[in-house]
């Protein structure tokens, strides 16, 4: 996965949806692909069931259904 751009995404936290930069590829735990991200706030690493593409993506795109 090339992120030498920022990637737009939505995370969706339990409590509402943050417009976040996916950062980093962190690799895959428990089945589940992980990314670092970056909020107004700082970094941290989510799960991709957690994140949805804001940008034009490929529809066949391995991490994000």
């Amino acid at each position: 996965l090339n992120l030498s751009t920022m990637i737009k995404a939505l995370w969706h936290t339990k409590e509402y949806d943050l417009p976040v930069e996916i950062v980093q590829y962190l690799g895959r735990k428990d089945g589940e692909h992980w990314f670092l991200i970056r909020t107004d706030d700082g970094q941290t690493g989510v799960p991709s069931s957690q994140l949805t593409l804001i940008e034009d993506r490929p529809k066949n795109n391995y991490f994000f259904s």
